[in-house]
């Protein structure tokens, strides 16, 4: 990509040259590219972010849908869990925003509106982002571990700090959103600040969109703090989730053995 304009080359192995297989005209001035599988999303400097496919057939790019939220996209990723993709963008307002293409939808305009999902603010800008194939046990080998059938995400920020973004069953993330919410009342916090208000999504956004932002995304440093607290204070919690300590306890060695990719 260079400025408003995406370029395809192909390789031509009989004079061992790139020649353009085809062009395509953005908006203002792409920041970010990613592609999957001949699906590609990019990241404007004005107008967020835009999703389109690559046809090998007719060698074009064809558009798909876009986020009408004004953002200044930094980075874009593409994410998968089986068969749904996921499109993940970082803005210059610390934003992780995830966005789903379902052009089946009444409320996308026939998927011409990525429809936003989930989002959460990383309290830094984001220039990196290295989606990795997630690993999990080996059934058949316990001291090993095979590949899983998602991505999980690695992201580095301009303040140094390395984080990670990673799918979990919905199950699992229905016990810790309530986790997170009995942890905002139930623990003393960081200079009294309020983790909720920190990973608020922050910027501009429409009010039509409004109401489809959710803060589906879990914090990971706030669910770290559970392991610890004294065991009175984590039974305390379980007891008001309506769970038990070892089965949060289980949930999050579950998630650092999957973020062990290293």
């Amino acid at each position: 990509a260079v400025s408003s304009k995406i370029m395809v080359y192909f390789y031509d192995w009989t004079t061992k040259k790139l020649i353009i297989a085809s062009f395509y005209d953005a908006q203002f001035f792409i920041t970010s590219m990613s592609s999957i599988k001949g699906f590609l999303v990019y990241g404007d400097a004005y107008r967020s972010v835009y999703f389109a496919r690559w046809r090998e057939e007719t060698r074009s790019i064809t558009f798909l849908g876009k986020d009408f939220t004004r953002a200044e996209v930094i980075t874009t990723a593409l994410l998968y869990e089986g068969s749904q993709l996921a499109i993940l963008s970082a803005d210059a307002q610390h934003n992780f925003s995830l966005l789903s293409f379902n052009p089946e939808s009444p409320e996308t305009s026939q998927g011409l509106w990525l429809m936003p999902t989930a989002d959460i603010n990383v309290g830094a800008l984001v220039p990196s982002m290295l989606p990795l194939r997630a690993t999990k046990p080996n059934p058949n080998n316990p001291h090993s571990r095979i590949q899983a059938d998602k991505t999980m995400l690695l992201f580095g920020t301009t303040n140094g700090s390395i984080g990670y973004l990673l799918p979990i069953a919905e199950d699992k993330y229905r016990r810790l959103s309530v986790l997170c919410t009995k942890l905002y009342t139930e623990v003393p916090h960081k200079c009294g600040l309020h983790p909720k208000a920190h990973r608020i999504y922050k910027g501009d956004r429409k009010q039509s969109q409004a109401k489809y932002r959710s803060p589906n995304i879990i914090d990971g440093d706030l669910v770290a703090e559970f392991p610890g607290l004294d065991r009175a204070a984590q039974q305390q919690l379980a007891r008001r989730m309506g769970s038990r300590v070892d089965a949060i306890h289980t949930i999050l060695k579950g998630i650092q053995q999957e973020l062990a990719y290293f």
